[in-house]
């Protein structure tokens, strides 16, 4: 619920591909307690759904921004249509594009499977030591989640001059009535405090700010 688990998975993929470790503690972990009906209600009206995704990217800089948190996920990718106890991974290659893999990862007997098949192969390979081809984390490997760049999505109230608030703020931006008494939109792509910072001195009530997925 918190994330916590999705936040190791993520640290273990990212250093199998990008080969340095990273640690749980410098990865950004919100779980999804703070998602509302209304939240859930206004991202229907976006063509999305909201999943707790775990993301690792290499940025240009050649830093790497990993972090776990609710995000929109739009209805026509593959990771839309995962529920119930099914994880799913989707890795983007270069020359294969986008491959995902699929199955259960909770469960008495996906766990136990896992678990068992950990223990055969320590039986297997009791005498052999196998070492993982990453190394030790590089400090400041680990983009600050702030600097890197995202799309949000923002639920504001539609109080008076709100609009015309969060326009100024964000002309680009298509301001949409969720019928609720809040405005939803989406941020252009920019380095995430940047936009915090612009929602905040806006001076329009916001009501709950999501990730956006882009891939």
């Amino acid at each position: 619920v918190e994330g916590s688990d999705a936040c190791r998975k993520i640290c273990i993929l990212a250093s199998l591909c990008f080969g340095t470790h990273v640690y749980p503690n410098n990865i950004l972990t919100e779980g999804i307690t703070g998602v509302t009906l209304q939240d859930v209600a206004a991202a229907e009206q976006a063509g999305c759904v909201i999943k707790l995704i775990a993301q690792a990217r290499c940025l240009e800089n050649g830093k790497l921004a990993v972090l776990v948190s609710p995000a929109l996920v739009e209805k026509s990718s593959m990771l839309a249509g995962v529920s119930g106890v099914f994880n799913a991974c989707l890795v983007r290659g270069d020359a294969v594009g986008d491959v995902v893999l699929y199955g259960q990862g909770a469960g008495k007997r996906a766990t136990a499977s896992a678990v068992v098949g950990d223990v055969i192969d320590c039986a297997c390979n009791h005498e052999t030591r196998k070492v993982f081809g990453w190394d030790a984390e590089e400090p400041g490997k680990v983009e600050d989640p702030m600097r890197a760049p995202a799309t949000l999505f923002v639920r504001a109230e539609a109080a008076a001059g709100a609009a015309e608030a969060l326009q100024k703020a964000f002309p680009a931006a298509a301001l949409h009535d969720a019928g609720d008494g809040t405005l939803w939109f989406f941020t252009e792509e920019a380095p995430e405090g940047e936009l915090r910072a612009r929602l905040a001195n806006c001076g329009a009530a916001v009501c709950s700010i999501l990730r956006k997925v882009n891939y």
